[in-house]
This record gives structure tokens, sequence and C-alpha cells, in this order.
């Protein structure tokens, strides 16, 4: 009985240790099937992650904007006539006003009469400032001082008169283009006389009407009248 109680408590020892082997056994199995499943998990978390945006790329300053804040000023080409210290031809920065231009031609002379000038307004490439003197029409413009042709046709014609203002018969002398020796025939004008009214139309602009002789020197009342049908502008 000894021996057979022996056997049956090695074989109980045997049976035990299978079993805790088969235990060890599904132990290990569901660690692996779990480790598994959290790798996968794991795998899948990571894919479903969206891709961090890109930073948005920082535009370098472009040349054009350099380029057109240090652009130089266009100047514009003026014409000044009147009164004025120096006129003729000045030019100004873009965005001038009159005044300016005024200022560029030496400033006004002490005949100017500024009150009848828009010392504001902006001037324009190629304009024209006529500063007026006070009481006199302010300087205009004569066409034929430009183009020539007809204004140069009459003085021609007058001048081919006789001294005693024969000339008048080919028709009355344009004070405007005239020649000094144009206005020499004239009955009345002295050479003097015929300077001084090239020279007044040359400082102050072309006459306006046949009155405006009578602010040349040497020409009065009388003889104004004298010349009044003989001449025009």
């Amino acid at each position: 009985m000894g021996e057979e109680a022996q056997n049956e408590r090695l074989g109980a020892r045997l049976e035990a240790l299978r079993a805790d082997r088969r235990v060890v056994a599904g132990v290990c199995a569901c660690i692996a099937v779990a480790a598994a499943v959290a790798w996968w998990r794991a795998g899948s978390t990571h894919a479903a992650l969206p891709a961090p945006a890109p930073a948005p790329a920082t535009r370098p300053p472009t040349s054009e904007v350099v380029t057109t804040s240090t652009r130089p000023l266009a100047s514009l080409v003026v014409n000044v006539v009147g009164e004025v210290r120096k006129p003729g031809i000045v030019r100004v920065a873009a965005g001038a006003r009159v005044f300016d231009v005024i200022a560029a031609a030496g400033g006004a002379t002490a005949a100017a009469d500024l009150t009848r000038v828009n010392l504001a307004a902006p001037i324009a490439d190629g304009a024209r400032v006529a500063v007026p003197a006070t009481g006199r029409p302010a300087p205009g413009i004569d066409p034929g001082a430009v183009t020539g042709g007809a204004g140069g046709t009459a003085g021609g014609s007058a001048g081919s008169g006789a001294p005693d203002g024969g000339g008048a018969g080919a028709g009355p002398v344009n004070l405007n283009t005239a020649t000094a020796d144009a206005l020499d025939q004239l009955p009345g004008v002295g050479p003097a006389t015929a300077a001084a009214i090239v020279r007044d139309r040359e400082q102050h602009g072309p006459f306006r009407s046949v009155g405006d002789l009578e602010r040349v020197r040497g020409i009065g009342p009388a003889k104004l009248e004298q010349l009044h049908d003989l001449v025009t502008v």
C-alpha cells in the first residue's frame, strides 16, 4: 500500500504540473493577443492623424515698391510772359501751381496786378502764364508769332507803301506782326516810335485793340486818332 500511495501522489503532482503549464500557456497567449491588438490600434491612430499644414511662405518685398518711392518727379515746361522779372521758359516740378511758376520766373514786378491771376491754379506741361500789369489787359497770344504766314505778309505789304502813309492802300498794318520798318511807314510814326511799338508787344504781349497803342510811349490821343483806320490787330 505504501508504494501504491506514492505512485498516486506522484501522478497527482504530474497532473497538477500539466495543468499549471496549460494555464501559463493560456496566459501567454492572451498577452500576445493583447499586445497585437494594442500595436494595431496604435498604428491606426498614427495613420488617421492629418499631416501638419505647411507654414505660409513669406513673400519677399518686390523691387517695384522701392522703384516707385524713389522715382524723381517729372518737370513741367511753362512759358511765362508779362510782368515778371525773368519772362520766358521756366521748369517747375510736377504738381506746381501758378505762384510756383511766377517764383521760378524771378517773381512779379512792381507793376504786376496779381489780383487778376489765380495764383493757386494747377499747372500743366506746356502751359502759358500771363501776368498783367495794373490797368492793362493781360498779354494775349498772337497766332502769327507761332505759325507765321498771313501776319508777316500784311506787315510786308504795308512796308511797301510810300513814306507818307500810302501803304494803307494795301490794307491796315497789323500792330502785332508788322516789322519796325513797316510801322515806320505810318504817318506820324518815326523809327523811335516804331521800335517802341515792337518792344512793347514783346514785353507785354500782343495788342488786343487799336486803343492799346496808347500804352506806348510817344503815342497820345491825337496820334492814335490819326492811326486808328490805318492799323489793326
